[in-house]
């Protein structure tokens, strides 16, 4: 887990290869980014759990807690646990204040005090700091690991400067293998054994009473732009009507997502569990969808440079060129597709109805290994 930025992308692809940390193509909206990316580690099979983070434009922090709840659901009842959990912090960030705070002490209510000897925090981007940038960056290491991650180590937990790029992202994944833990979430025992709605969890409570006081500031500037618009009104005036009811407009847009967003956090884990499963099987349709328009668009573009090639005398023709520029680009695209279905929560826990026929596959191919938990913001 990190703040947007903070290099999960990176981390990923350092520990499981390139081709896993894929950027989407717009093809298709993500509804559950929940993505999973398994590698091979000392002949065990290690599974990093991608998260979205609470600092997402594209998303409330009701809907990832619901991403997140879900697949802490799907994982107990296939008997997975994880190992340990990753976060990450940019080295670049001079303090720690306003949403990456919140994001912070988030993430240690969603942990748990008891689980944070699982804990690994990695500082990230020393490799854009210049040699004169380098003493400030070690000070500011220390001072993080003295004023907000203190009591992350007392109790146990690692705090690490993550410059080696892949040296050390892998000796952290090799640590929590070594370390051989079973964590449970104080967020997934909160939902799963106490079936508490997701704003009296203790993560739930830090992240809905910053949308109670975000909402309350938005309903506040409506008031004061209503009564603006109607003093424009009474005046006769049509200068800056305008702009005040389009403003008004805006302002009860945000007004309903943030509604919405502390409505979804008053679900359970059932309710949680059915809106989950209706968002994935819009979002299987959807990369099916991409993928069937992929394979019509490939095959018509290689018809299209079979064609050109033989009738065109000069084989090297720009038209040509062009074509295999197109070809070359959707076979990969094809290719992040396909990625991407395999790292879909849906590909990997299916819902309740099906998932005693199917439990034998599933649990062949996730449960036997380490379950390590790299929850990071898309580095995005």
């Amino acid at each position: 887990m990190g703040m947007t930025g903070a290099g999960k992308s990176t981390f990923i692809s350092n520990c499981a290869g390139a081709s896993t940390a894929i950027v989407g193509h717009g093809l298709f909206s993500c509804t559950s980014r929940v993505a999973i990316h398994t590698m091979e580690l000392r002949s065990r099979k290690v599974h990093l759990i991608d998260t979205p983070g609470f600092d997402d434009d594209a998303k409330t922090d009701g809907d990832t807690l619901q991403e997140i709840a879900y697949w802490l659901s799907a994982a107990s009842e296939h008997c997975i646990e994880l190992s340990g959990i990753v976060y990450l912090q940019r080295i670049t960030d001079i303090r720690i204040q306003g949403s990456a705070l919140k994001g912070l002490n988030a993430f240690k209510k969603m942990c748990g005090v008891e689980n944070y000897s699982g804990i690994v925090v990695a500082s990230t981007m020393w490799d854009e700091l210049t040699v004169e940038q380098y003493d400030a960056a070690s000070k500011r290491q220390r001072e993080l690991a003295k004023n907000y991650w203190k009591d992350i180590s007392d109790n146990g937990g690692q705090i690490v400067p993550l410059r080696a790029g892949k040296i050390d992202a892998m000796r952290i994944l090799e640590h929590i293998v070594k370390k051989d833990r079973r964590i449970t979430l104080a967020f997934q025992r909160q939902i799963e054994d106490e079936n508490l709605p997701i704003r009296e969890t203790d993560v739930g409570k830090i992240l809905h009473e910053a949308s109670q006081a975000h909402y309350e500031r938005l309903e506040s500037q409506f008031q004061s732009a209503t009564q603006t618009l109607s003093s424009i009104v009474e005046s006769g005036s049509k200068s800056g009507a305008a702009e005040m009811k389009e403003a008004l407009g805006q302002l009860e847009m945000d007004m309903k997502s943030y509604e919405d967003n502390m409505t979804r956090m008053t679900q359970q884990r059932d309710e949680i569990r059915m809106h989950m499963e209706r968002k994935l099987q819009n979002d299987r349709q959807q990369l099916q969808n991409a993928f069937q328009e992929n394979q019509r668009r490939l095959q018509e573009k290689r018809r299209e440079l079979v064609r050109v090639t033989s009738e065109l005398p000069n084989p090297l023709s720009t038209l040509e060129t062009l074509l295999e520029d197109d070809i070359e680009a959707l076979e990969e695209q094809r290719d992040e597709l396909h990625i991407r279905k395999t790292q879909r929560l849906s590909s990997r826990y299916p819902s309740r109805s099906r998932a005693a026929k199917i439990t034998s596959i599933v649990g062949t191919g996730l449960a036997v290994g380490q379950l390590v938990a790299a929850m990071a913001c898309n580095v995005m």
